[in-house]
């Protein structure tokens, strides 16, 4: 960088450059450090295996650095023995393992974070009976992996994750129906407390976090340390729901001898946990939507065991944030199988028909989503499954909010298109603007301006460039910002924008209202209120939809705030979809194809609703009653009595 004329640039004297290159340097130094150790604690904890054997050498048990059962021996006496004494041999020799392993975890963070010298994965740290030993991830030829690449190189970073096998994944189910019980059973202030354990472990590894997710993801380190603090948030916001205890929806009904048309009795109801959920795993958002994110955080605050399917994207900080999770479990007292991580495209498919698990929740293509709620609904028992899936988020412009601040619209949508390099599930994909607008000339500025990193994968950039080409060649689409050429290695993709007149919508809507998950959107230019509604009327069910206009006397912004809300999970005044609040009153969610289903919300407090189910006791003694509904409320919670709601 060099200086203005005049004294103008960052620099006011020469002086200071040999400094500020040293800073440069020292900060290339630190950053590259952290990287290093980063990688180096993904291959620690890819290689820790901990095997367990009861004191009569019946049962034999190995976690990996998440908590996950890899492997289970019996020996042949155990034929002989009765089956219940059998599986709690099994479950006290978990419980041995489940001890150790959190300081096996803690001594691989802590020796990266020192940066001693590397261990060799094999090194025995203990004897042979029922001390842990640490033994490679097994790597034979034959066994599916799931290899980290870093999308600014395009080439291999880390190490390899195998796969779940299938009798890994029946046990790591069993085990999470046996901790249903008993971990639905801890105390409010014991949960919430699980919680925040969860967040102070990830804040504790932030660096490494970081770091490994960069190497992993390709998103840059500033977004991914937003995205961690986003992360704790939830989890500590989701603890404070759980102390608060409103979330039970405790009403209760007291008998009345006169009630018509018929005497009543007494009723008390309340929601409890389903049991245990299946969490898919996104790849756009590594932390907030992946192994730590909201679905398994909700989850654990409704009183479930989860069972989380790793995506493939980003399997080096899986294991380090599963590890993190199990270890602040553990420490906090959770029942063995309260959680844990499992990965390849067969364990997903087999863990969501597993008769163990009661819900499933999943972030991702539609495709995908779609596939796992077929086989969510296609069970003996049929489980309620919630996927988050494509979404347009139409955006309209007004006539009056054209011509009061057109420039500063556009400028912001391109902002809001390109963040992430459009890889946000509220990305607006869709901009409504009246026809003859001549904003293509600021569009075009913006685009160039904004800063793209790489995209995920290339798959995810294959497919981006394969679906903005197909919304190019429809009839009637014009080219408002054509791709750049794209020079730099790894995942990279140029943004572009592309425009098609209502009526052309329209008409070939089965072609151009198909999501391109990537810097890419498309201009609906519209010549009148009618042709607006009437295109806005075959838009597909949406995670948002934002509304340009200029207050209440604005004659076209009424109509389509309305239309919104028929469509459309959150409804934006004079402001941009990308960016979801962690609040209480967030509705994260739409109507088909956004969600699978839109009566609930990924995202805030009462998505923990997916997790509970309601029950209802009639005439019920109080000593046989739960806690939260006997008549002297121990629990000090929120609770509607004869329609009055007491706090």
């Amino acid at each position: 960088m060099t200086d203005a004329p005049g004294g103008g640039g960052m620099w006011n004297n020469e002086a200071e450059l040999p400094a500020a290159r040293r800073l440069v340097d020292a900060w290339q130094v630190s950053f590259a450090d952290r990287v290093e150790r980063a990688d180096e604690l993904s291959r620690r904890l890819a290689a820790i295996r901990v095997s367990t054997r009861d004191a009569d050498g019946l049962v034999e048990v190995t976690l990996d650095s998440s908590g996950t059962l890899v492997d289970l021996w019996l020996d042949e006496r155990t034929r002989q023995r009765p089956a219940a004494e059998v599986a709690a041999g099994i479950m006290d020799t978990l419980r041995a393992a489940r001890t150790e392993l959190p300081h096996r975890v803690t001594r691989a963070t802590a020796d990266c974070s020192r940066r001693a010298a590397p261990r060799d994965p094999g090194e025995d740290v203990g004897d042979t009976g029922t001390r842990p030993v640490i033994t490679p991830r097994p790597t034979e030829t034959g066994m599916d992996l799931d290899q980290p690449m870093n999308p600014y190189t395009g080439t291999p970073t880390g190490h390899p994750v195998p796969h779940t096998g299938t009798d890994a994944l029946d046990a790591v189910c069993r085990l999470a129906a046996a901790a249903a019980e008993r971990y639905a059973a801890l105390p409010l202030a014991t949960r919430a407390e699980l919680l925040r354990r969860i967040g102070a472990a990830l804040e504790g590894s932030r660096d490494e976090i970081v770091a490994l997710g960069d190497a992993e993801t390709g998103l840059g380190t500033a977004r991914l340390h937003s995205e961690l603090t986003r992360t704790r948030v939830q989890l500590e916001m989701f603890a404070d729901a759980v102390t608060e205890g409103s979330f039970l929806e405790v009403v209760i009904d007291l008998p009345d001898p006169d009630a018509l048309p018929a005497p009543r009795p007494d009723l008390r109801r309340m929601l409890v946990p389903v049991g245990p959920v299946a969490v898919y795993a996104a790849s756009n958002f590594p932390l907030a939507f992946s192994v730590p994110g909201g679905d398994t955080a909700s989850a654990l605050a409704a009183g479930c065991p989860v069972v989380v399917k790793a995506h493939p994207g980003h399997p080096g900080l899986s294991d380090l944030c599963g590890a993190l999770i199990t270890n602040a479990l553990a420490e906090g007292g959770a029942p063995v199988g309260t959680f844990a991580v499992v990965r390849g495209m067969a364990a997903g498919q087999a863990l969501i028909t597993h008769p163990a698990i009661a819900a499933g929740a999943f972030t991702g293509s539609a495709s995908g989503g779609r596939a796992l709620a077929d086989l969510a609904a296609g069970r003996t028992d049929p489980i309620p499954f919630y996927g988050e899936l494509g979404s347009l988020n139409p955006t309209v412009v007004t006539p009056a909010a054209l011509a009061a601040r057109g420039n500063t619209i556009a400028e912001a949508f391109v902002g809001s298109v390109t963040l992430g390099t459009g890889q946000f599930c509220t990305k607006p994909g869709l901009l409504f603007l009246p026809a003859g607008h001549q904003l293509d000339g600021v569009l075009g500025k913006a685009v160039a301006a904004a800063p793209l990193g790489p995209l995920l994968n290339s798959r995810i950039r294959d497919a981006y460039r394969e679906g903005a080409a197909a919304l190019a060649g429809v009839p009637g689409v014009r080219t408002v910002v054509p791709p750049a050429q794209v020079d730099q290695s790894g995942y990279r993709a140029a943004a572009q924008l592309l425009a098609v007149s209502a009526g052309d919508l329209v008409r070939h809507a089965d072609r151009l209202l198909a999501e391109c998950f990537g810097p890419a959107a498309l201009l609906v230019e519209y010549a009148d209120e009618a042709e607006l509604l009437a295109a806005l009327a075959v838009v597909p069910g949406a995670l948002t939809a934002t509304v340009h206009g200029e207050g209440a006397d604005d004659p076209v912004a009424a109509r389509v705030v309305e239309l919104a809300a028929g469509r459309a999970g959150r409804v934006i005044w004079n402001g941009w979809p990308t960016g979801v609040a962690v609040t209480w009153a967030m509705q994260h969610g739409g109507p088909w194809p956004a969600t699978t289903g839109s009566l609930h919300t990924s995202v805030g407090v009462t998505a923990l609703r997916r997790f509970l189910r309601p029950v209802a006791y009639q005439g019920m003694p109080d000593e046989l009653l739960p806690a939260a509904l006997r008549a002297s409320n121990p629990l000090g919670l929120p609770r509607r009595v004869n329609g009055e709601l007491l706090t």
